[in-house]
């Protein structure tokens, strides 16, 4: 995942596992009655945030580490992660 980052970002390997901590602690976030808005509204802001890595990664076609299906798999993301968005949005922020 890591890969995905544009070489200019710095620790790259730390924010992927930071940002991967966040999701989990998002996804729990949205379990929770009493922080369900609140995580949905921060789930959102990271989709919105990570949508230009997908777009960059498609464009310059990272191998995505082994992923047998490379650049076609990053492209699927791209409208994937509009309806992510979306789906966050109608039920976690709504």
């Amino acid at each position: 995942m890591s890969q995905m980052l544009p070489p200019f970002v710095p620790a790259r390997v730390a924010i992927v596992y930071v940002t991967g901590v966040l999701e989990i602690l998002g996804g729990i976030g949205l379990l929770v009655p009493m922080t369900s808005r609140a995580a949905g509204i921060c789930l959102l802001v990271f989709l919105i945030l990570i949508l230009p890595v997908n777009i960059y990664s498609a464009i310059q076609r990272v191998p995505m580490g082994g992923h047998a299906s490379g650049p076609a798999y990053l492209l699927a993301r791209v409208p994937l992660q509009l309806i992510f968005i979306g789906w966050t949005w109608w039920f976690g922020v709504r």
